[in-house]
């Protein structure tokens, strides 16, 4: 607030106050300033000889949660952890088969895979008739 600018327009503002040549004695300005410091320094006494107790530290850290990098942090976590408990102990391709089963495995490619035909079966089936002459 020390811009010169800034305090010419105040100052031109003021002058038109019906007020302006009412000012308080330097004695009160004094005692103000006296009493402001005496409470900033008995603030600054008292903070630092009391020992921070479990609800400061809980203050504390919740105004560190609330700091925007570490609340999409946070956030980033939580849809993280919700996803996985959504998907846990489901296959990422519906298709497979969990890993943990391998006999479900081999019966599973069993039915998608068709089926050789042996040559007993070849041979025992009737071919089919062609065309007459």
């Amino acid at each position: 607030m020390s811009d010169p600018e800034h305090d010419a327009w105040l100052r031109e503002a003021l002058r038109h106050a019906p007020d302006a040549s009412a000012s308080p004695p330097p004695s009160l300005r004094d005692a103000i300033l006296a009493e402001a410091r005496a409470a900033a320094r008995a603030g600054a006494a008292s903070r630092a000889a009391a020992s921070a107790s479990l609800l400061d530290h809980a203050l504390e850290f919740w105004s560190w949660l609330a700091r925007p990098q570490v609340a999409a942090g946070f956030a980033s976590v939580m849809a993280a952890t919700l996803v996985g408990m959504l998907w846990w102990d489901r296959p990422m391709d519906e298709t497979q088969l969990p890993p943990s089963s391998p006999s479900l495995q081999r019966r599973a490619l069993a039915r998608s895979s068709p089926r050789p035909v042996s040559h007993r079966a070849a041979r025992a089936q009737p071919s089919a008739p062609g065309p007459t002459p």
